[in-house]
C-alpha cells in the first residue's frame, strides 16, 4: 500500500463532513532528517516524501519547505470530494534544480517554472523561484503547492481533463496563505487576489480563456495552447480554471455533488480505450461564463474572455 494512504488511514483522517475553513500545520507536519547526498543535490526525508536542493537549507527554512510539502495531502483529504489519490510505492521527490539547463535536463518545458512527472513521479522545480543570490527572492511557495497536487492526484490525473486537473492545483495555491497555512474561509478574496498577481488585470479588466474553449482542450491542446500565448497571457488558462473550479466547489451543495458524481463515474474507467465522462459541455460553459462575469464584477474582477 502507499506509504501516504498508510499514514492517512493509521491517522484517522476520514473525509470530512463540511468543506474545511482554515489549516495550521503543527510540530509534527515540520518533522524532517537529512539524508546522505547522492553528489548532484542535499537529501532530506519527511514523513512522506525526499526533498532534493541543490545547497543545504537552514533550520528554519527547511521546516518551512516540509510543512508545505506534508500539508498538501493532508488538505486534499480534508475536501470532502475524492481529490487524494497520490502514486503507490515509495516516497515521491521534490526536486529543486539550481540551474535552468539542470530543470530542462531533467525534462522541464522551456516555458514552465515547474513540472509533475507522472511517469518519473516526481515534482521538479526551477530553482530561481525559490533561491537568490541575494537571499531577497521570497520563494514562491504557491508553486511548490500547485505542483505538489498534481503528485497527490496522481493515479486520476490521465482520467481529468486539463482544466480540472489544473483548476484544482491553482484553487490549492490560492488557498494556501503561508508557510503550510490553509485558509477557505475568504476564499473569494483570496482567490481574487491570487488571480491579480499571477494574471494582472489590463485597463481595468482581467483576460482569461474562455469557457467553452477551455473544457474542450485535451492534454495535447493545453500544451500547444501554453506555447501559442504571450508572457504576459501565458495565466490565462490557469485563471479560468480557477474560476471554474471555485463555481463547482462554492457553488452550492448541487454543484458539489455534480462534482461527487463525476469524480465517482471517473473511478470506474480502468482503460485509456474508454470514453471519459465529462463535468461540463460546451454549451454549458458558455452560459457558466455569464454568471462568472456578473459574479466577480462586484468582488473586484472585471472579467474578459478570450
Amino acid at each position: 500500500m502507499n506509504s501516504l494512504f498508510l499514514w492517512l488511514l493509521l491517522t484517522g483522517l476520514a473525509m470530512a463532513q463540511s468543506w474545511p475553513q482554515t489549516f495550521q500545520p503543527n510540530a509534527q507536519h515540520g518533522w524532517n532528517k537529512a539524508l546522505a547526498s547522492d553528489g548532484k543535490a542535499h537529501r532530506y526525508e519527511t514523513r512522506h516524501f525526499i526533498l532534493e536542493v541543490p545547497s543545504p537549507l537552514e533550520h528554519t527554512q527547511l521546516k518551512t519547505f516540509t510543512q508545505i510539502i506534508e500539508s498538501v495531502p493532508i488538505i486534499l483529504k480534508k475536501i470532502p470530494l475524492s481529490l487524494l489519490t497520490p502514486p503507490r510505492g515509495s516516497r515521491a521527490r521534490v526536486r529543486i534544480f539550481a540551474t535552468d539547463e539542470d530543470f530542462i535536463k531533467a525534462g522541464g518545458p522551456i516555458k514552465a517554472a515547474g513540472l509533475y512527472s507522472g511517469a518519473d513521479r516526481h515534482v521538479i522545480l526551477r530553482g530561481k523561484y525559490f533561491f537568490s543570490e541575494e537571499g531577497k527572492q521570497r520563494p514562491d511557495h504557491d508553486l511548490l503547492i500547485h505542483e505538489l497536487t498534481h503528485l497527490c492526484m496522481h493515479e486520476n490525473l490521465w482520467k481529468y481533463q486539463p482544466w480540472f486537473n489544473e483548476g484544482v492545483a491553482e484553487y490549492m495555491a490560492a488557498a494556501h496563505s503561508h508557510d503550510g497555512n490553509f485558509r477557505f474561509n475568504q476564499i473569494h478574496t483570496t482567490i481574487k487576489d491570487h488571480i491579480n498577481l499571477r494574471n494582472p488585470p489590463r485597463q481595468g479588466m482581467t483576460t482569461v480563456t474562455s469557457m467553452s474553449k477551455l473544457v474542450e482542450f485535451s492534454g495535447k491542446d493545453w500544451v500547444t495552447q501554453l506555447q501559442q500565448l504571450e508572457p504576459a497571457e501565458i495565466l490565462s488558462p490557469y485563471s479560468a480554471s480557477l474560476l471554474l473550479i471555485h463555481y463547482y466547489f462554492h457553488g452550492g451543495p448541487k454543484r458539489r455533488k455534480e462534482v461527487e458524481d463525476y469524480l465517482r463515474a471517473l473511478s470506474t474507467i480502468k482503460y485509456r480505450n474508454q470514453p471519459i465522462p465529462r463535468l461540463v459541455t460546451a454549451e454549458h460553459a458558455q452560459k457558466i461564463q455569464t454568471k462568472l462575469k456578473r459574479f466577480w464584477a462586484p468582488k473586484g474582477l472585471r472579467l474578459q474572455f478570450r
